[in-house]
């Protein structure tokens, strides 16, 4: 056998590969989901936090200031040993999976909380001044000016650090988590070669090549329009913001509590079964509904007639 020929065995085994292509598929699967928990979570605690940052409450802009800048400091593996390891000692016993949803959930809220604050604060003060020139509180100002424009500005570093977030989820390895690099490495221990990892790194050229360019597209698609559509008035921003925040927010507040329910040992009925690993598809499925219920609202609702004429006297007055 030449030295190729027995690099080919060693790093591009057809047999083994194809014995262990369904696990590779289910880390991969794995990883899907524990990345979209992430995001959705880390980016909306990362805006709720630089929303109130923007109060200019000083003792609590403080305190945001030194969470934020813990996480960003803490290596996220030591993150998730502490709790993993650390809260069995308060008789608090997350799953691998939820020991490293957690961490790397507080790592992207802080790194998202400096990108939302600075897209925040890149707004020129003109436009904070113009919108409350024309009877608009700080709130109105805030949510319905400021906020759209910044968030514009704050989708490429997003972007990337989404990216790197979830290559961050290898390191649930550490805790059991049947991710890509989990799968891939016990395959390598059961078939004592390594071609299951040459898998799993074409796993992660397929979810980061061909999966960022088709969610980069399709986002981009989406907020085109909804953006289009949303500015168009006064009144579609509101809407679009109301929805837009409230739909993050419950997914937080549902998530968060299920898992912190469930970090105790009580029967809380449906909360004990409830599979972490589908709750992915449950968001994507929730996003979907609520947009759908959102447009049906608006369009037999009447949303936008019946706004702007309480909006009409405000204006003359």
């Amino acid at each position: 056998m030449s030295n190729w020929e027995r690099f080919l065995d060693t790093f591009f085994n057809p047999k083994v590969m194809a014995k262990y292509f369904p696990d590779i598929a289910y880390g991969m699967l794995v990883t899907v989901e524990l990345a979209a928990l992430v995001i959705a979570s880390g980016l909306a605690a990362g805006l709720a936090l630089a929303l109130l940052r923007s109060w200019g409450l000083r003792p609590l802009n403080l305190l945001i200031v030194f969470v934020v800048d813990l996480f960003r400091a803490l290596p996220p593996l030591v993150i998730i040993v502490f709790i993993y390891f650390g809260l069995p000692a308060v008789e608090l016993s997350p799953s691998g999976f939820v020991s490293t949803w957690l961490s790397l959930t507080l790592v992207l809220m802080a790194f998202s909380e400096e990108i939302f604050w600075a897209g925040i604060t890149s707004i020129a003060k003109g436009q904070w001044e113009a919108a409350r020139s024309t009877g608009l509180s700080y709130g109105q100002t805030l949510i319905n000016v400021v906020l759209p424009q910044a968030i514009r500005l704050t989708i490429p570093p997003l972007t990337n650090r989404t990216i790197a977030i979830t290559k961050g989820t290898a390191l649930g390895t550490v805790v059991a988590v049947s991710e890509i690099l989990g799968m891939a490495s016990s395959a390598v221990s059961n078939s004592y070669n390594p071609s299951p990892l040459t898998l799993g790194a074409g796993a992660y050229l397929i979810l980061f090549t061909a999966g960022m360019m088709v969610m980069d597209t399709t986002v981009g698609l989406f907020m085109n329009l909804a953006h289009g559509w949303a500015f168009f008035n006064t009144v579609r921003t509101v809407y679009y913001t109301l929805t837009t925040t409230a739909l993050s927010v419950a997914i937080c507040f549902f998530i968060g509590g299920v898992e912190v329910l469930g970090l105790f040992p009580q029967d809380w009925g449906f909360i004990g079964n409830f599979n972490t690993n589908t709750a992915g598809f449950v968001i994507v499925g929730l996003f979907i509904v609520t947009w759908l219920a959102a447009l049906l609202v608006w369009r037999y609702g009447q949303i936008e007639e019946r706004w702007t004429a309480k909006l009409q006297p405000a204006r003359r007055r």
